[in-house]
């Protein structure tokens, strides 16, 4: 018969290993993709980030991915930028419907930033929950991020990813996360959030 300590041992190392190695999916192929490629590098968190795993648009295929993922067992982490459904009462109605869905499921963390995931990168910067366009966020991001832009030739190198992460920036940009969340008494419909800053409760850094 086997040890139940062992079953138990084998049972708690499943967990760790759902936990240290999460699928990533983003709907970026470009900012996201590169992003958490250079992040996981610098914070020596082992995750599955695939070019082919980028560049979903639309929150089906978010969907049908996730659960693709879970019935192999596997942890997934989705990030996306919030815009892309305000225009769309249909899409905001199924983005919170797979926020509800996945809220209590310990495998599926959700990381929408809205407008963008420039907002996320601001906070290392800056202090504030401004009601940004796409646009306007990118433009203010790029006061303080020399060159900053979506192309790849610029993004696949790690340097600005380093940089963010340089003097605690890192942990100040979590702290106004939080301070300005969905869910936070100073939160008004319709301003700047990100919830990436859950990401790095789940993965803690390594480096």
């Amino acid at each position: 018969m086997m040890d139940k300590r062992k079953t138990s041992r084998s049972r708690v190392n499943t967990r760790e290993t759902r936990q240290a190695k999460p699928t990533i999916l983003g709907e970026g192929k470009v900012t996201e993709y590169y992003y958490f490629k250079h992040l996981c590098h610098l914070i020596r968190c082992p995750a599955e980030i695939d070019k082919s795993n980028f560049g979903r648009k639309a929150i089906g295929d978010f969907e049908d991915k996730i659960e693709q993922v879970l019935k192999g067992k596997g942890s997934v982490v989705v990030v996306f930028d919030a815009d892309v459904m305000a225009s769309s009462e249909t899409e905001r109605r199924r983005l919170q419907a797979i926020k509800d869905k996945y809220r209590n499921n310990e495998n599926v963390l959700i990381c929408d930033s809205f407008p963008s995931i420039e907002y996320w990168f601001l906070l290392h910067y800056v202090d504030t929950c401004k009601s940004f366009s796409s646009a306007a966020v990118v433009d203010e991001l790029s006061k303080h991020v020399s060159g900053y832009c979506k192309d790849m030739e610029w993004a696949k190198h790690e340097r600005w990813v380093a940089a963010l992460r340089a003097e605690g920036q890192e942990q100040a940009a979590r702290e106004r996360a939080v301070k300005y969340a969905e869910d936070s008494k100073q939160y008004s419909d319709g301003q700047s959030y990100t919830n990436l800053y859950k990401f790095f409760d789940k993965y803690p850094p390594k480096a």
